[in-house]
């Protein structure tokens, strides 16, 4: 009996002792961590994001800095419940909507307990100002006709009159399809090897309708290539002369557009100085061609 009395108090002075060192939730710390992209004068995300300061601050006052890693991530830790402000900024570099060199956020509530991420889009740009002559296209497009021809027979020719009579005149021929390959040639490579240069080649027909063929080229090469295909099928005789249809009427010419006029195009970078400016391109000189000569 005397045995379990004093294995009773033992337990009581245990329990009370635990109940005394409960850990306040004001005490219990954690990290807060979160991410920031860097970017260079071209908008290109750069391969090392390190170096971005990050500040945690309590009633204005610097608690911990830190320094972003190679992947843009920063990390505070063992921070203490509360409500903080953080600080972000790296020479050189500013946001692309506001141009500040630094970003602030204030009231940020932490519970201290295990990992809290930042989210926001935070981003950096170079303020370094882009060489647009990277970007320079040659005034003058190349072009080669592409032209899928077959021999027909039974080509009316002309109307004669023999005899009082009208006669039709028959002859052999050609019926006619033609694609275009146009070529763009690029003053310069690109800056970097992971960018890509885009340029849009407009077509515009004599209705006044617009066609737009993208070309999309790596950083290294010098050229692009698209190609036009042509609705029309022109049926011709022995001497080149367009006509209207065969005599079984199988084929006839369709004439959908008779000529074009192309351009090609290209946007050139503003840089984050200019973010909010107009966007600049830099064009070719308009090349005008015949689809039936």
């Amino acid at each position: 009996m005397k045995y379990l009395f004093s294995t009773l108090i033992i337990a009581i002075s245990v329990l009370l002792n635990a109940c005394g060192n409960t850990t306040s939730p004001s005490t219990i710390s954690g990290e807060i961590y979160g991410y920031v992209g860097l970017y260079n004068e071209y908008e290109v995300l750069q391969a090392d994001q390190s170096g971005v300061t990050a500040e945690l601050l309590e009633d204005g006052k610097v608690l911990q800095t830190v320094l972003t890693s190679a992947d843009g991530m920063y990390s505070f830790k063992n921070v203490q419940a509360g409500v903080y402000d953080f600080h972000f900024f790296k020479r050189g570099y500013v946001t692309p909507y506001n141009l500040a060199d630094t970003v602030v956020w204030i009231n940020n509530q932490f519970v201290g307990r295990g990992k809290f991420k930042l989210v926001g889009g935070l981003q950096f740009y170079s303020t370094i100002e882009p060489d647009s002559t990277s970007w320079a296209l040659k005034p003058e497009i190349r072009y080669q006709v592409i032209k899928d021809t077959r021999k027909v027979d039974s080509i009316w020719l002309r109307d004669t009159l023999i005899d009082s009579k009208v006669m039709k005149i028959w002859g052999s021929g050609t019926v006619e399809t033609r694609k275009i390959l146009f070529t763009v040639d690029y003053e310069r490579t690109l800056p970097l090897d992971e960018m890509k240069r885009n340029v849009s080649v407009v077509i515009v027909n004599n209705y006044q309708q617009n066609l737009t063929i993208p070309i999309i080229s790596n950083a290294n090469v010098l050229f692009g290539e698209c190609e036009y295909n042509s609705s029309n099928s022109i049926v011709r005789d022995s001497l080149g002369r367009i006509v209207n249809f065969t005599e079984k009427g199988g084929d006839y010419s369709r004439i959908n557009v008779k000529d074009i006029t192309v351009q090609a195009n290209t946007l050139m970078p503003n840089g984050v100085k200019h973010y909010k400016d107009p966007k600049r391109f830099t064009k070719t000189k308009e090349l005008k061609l015949s689809l039936i000569d």
